[in-house]
């Protein structure tokens, strides 16, 4: 087993979690497509109801299965296989009503984009902090997902592009070659 510890103030990372949707797939670039398709705009909805109008359309056709990779995230990858870290997924279904097939779509994703990690798919990206532990960290595009993983007493790197998080993770952690 390998592990990142932070030499300078003796934080052992035994887990890196990696989100999906915004890290390693586009889905604001899909769902944005699939409801321009649908001659809707993504921006400028009356009200947040409006925006998600085509939330189970897009499920339906099975959207998740088919994101495109979000720029970086191979480098990311090859980033994380390189360092061996022992990493798992961590991706939000986005709630309960729809929780087992977004996971069978996002399973299905990660199958045949070659990602060997195991799957955390929660019902609510609310339930991501129920992973934090003072030896895991959280990469993830959302503020209030990362602010909650560290209330909860992990870590976390909040995704902006590969380039950022992976600087974020070099300059935070060392690779360590220890055997447990």
């Amino acid at each position: 087993m390998h592990f990142l510890p932070n030499r300078k103030n003796g934080i052992m990372i035994k887990k890196i979690y990696l989100d999906m949707d915004g890290v390693l797939c586009d889905f604001m670039g899909a769902y944005t497509a699939f409801c321009n398709a649908n001659e809707v705009q993504i921006t400028g909805f009356r009200d947040k109801k409006d925006k998600w109008k085509y939330w189970v359309p897009f499920i339906e056709s099975r959207g998740f299965e088919h994101l495109g990779h979000y720029p970086g995230s191979k480098k990311l990858l090859e980033y994380l296989y390189e360092k061996r870290v022992p990493v798992e997924i961590l991706s939000s279904s986005g709630g309960v009503a729809n929780h087992d097939e977004v996971m069978d779509q996002k399973v299905s994703w990660l199958t045949r984009a070659g990602i060997p990690f195991k799957p955390n798919i929660v019902p609510g990206r609310k339930h991501k902090k129920n992973f934090a532990t003072p030896e895991s960290l959280l990469i993830d595009d959302t503020d209030d997902v990362v602010e909650a993983f560290i209330e909860a007493g992990g870590h976390a790197i909040l995704h902006k592009t590969a380039e950022e998080t992976i600087e974020q993770l070099e300059h935070k952690l060392t690779r360590w070659d220890g055997v447990i």
